[in-house]
């Protein structure tokens, strides 16, 4: 079987396995944290977005004002 025991071959795979393990949860951490930054910018731009609609309908408003007295 090679330079190394069985059991020795079973110790890599699961030292590989765990390395892999905490791989993702690193992985998954920043996930984690990513999806946390976008849900803010996310709430940043709905706020955004409600004061341009003000903004529209106060510009539309005063047109309209402005066309009857014209």
């Amino acid at each position: 079987m090679g330079p190394y025991s069985e059991a020795s071959y079973r110790l890599l795979k699961e030292i590989n396995i765990l390395q892999i393990v905490v791989h993702l949860q690193k992985r998954e951490e920043e996930l984690k944290e990513e999806i946390r930054e976008l849900k803010t910018e996310s709430r940043v731009l709905k706020l955004e977005t409600r004061e341009v609609k003000k903004e529209i309908k106060d510009v539309e408003a005063k047109n309209k004002a402005t066309e009857k007295k014209v």
